[in-house]
């Protein structure tokens, strides 16, 4: 034992009862400085763009179980859906440009909505989840890229309405992104890039 623990310990105090309050105290200080993201946005938009998939989960059926399994793991409830694509009408599929020639889809979810553009003869797939509830971006992100068996992904995370946009070259106190770098990001305050940013 040390002066500095006899010296408490002769006075009646617990050191580990000490190192508790203290930690307690540390960990709350910590919580008033913590700020979420929906308290200076609406919400968040994961930007997923997939490269070198699986075009065989590009079916309308796979979609419709990988919106259905990403709502569970994010745990947000699924509303309507909608396709696009060109199922029934295989000549006009046959003129298609090639960025065209794929399934189109959007996800209603109660928090807004998740969409994606599936572009077959490239194996690309490009998929967008916004959402005012929170979640966990590298999860979600995971979940897709495994999914669509990618290859490659590039994405971001940005934040959508309220003080997510610098409306001028001064840096705004009350923006996530000019607070963090100390500058004006522009138009849109980008959340830092997912895991696996390339």
């Amino acid at each position: 034992m040390n002066t500095w623990e006899k010296y408490w310990i002769d006075r009646g105090w617990n050191i580990s009862l000490f190192g508790y309050v203290l930690f307690i105290l540390m960990v709350g200080l910590c919580m008033l400085s913590y700020e979420r993201d929906s308290e200076v946005a609406y919400g968040k938009e994961l930007i997923v763009d997939l490269y070198g998939c699986d075009a065989g989960k590009f079916t309308r059926a796979s979609i419709r179980a990988f919106w259905l399994r990403l709502c569970e793991l994010t745990k947000m409830q699924p509303e309507d859906f909608h396709f696009w694509d060109y199922e029934g009408f295989p000549e006009e599929k046959a003129a298609a440009p090639v960025h065209l020639v794929g399934t189109s889809g959007i996800q209603f979810i109660t928090t807004s909505n998740i969409t994606i553009h599936t572009i077959d003869l490239v194996e690309e797939c490009l998929i967008n989840l916004f959402t005012c509830k929170e979640f966990r971006r590298h999860e979600a992100q995971a979940f897709m890229v495994n999914w669509f068996k990618a290859k490659r992904v590039d994405s971001v995370c940005i934040l959508r309405g309220r003080a997510s946009k610098c409306e001028t070259d001064i840096v705004d106190k009350s923006c996530t992104t000019c607070r963090k770098h100390g500058k004006c990001s522009g138009p849109r305050c980008i959340v830092e890039p997912c895991e696996n940013h390339t």
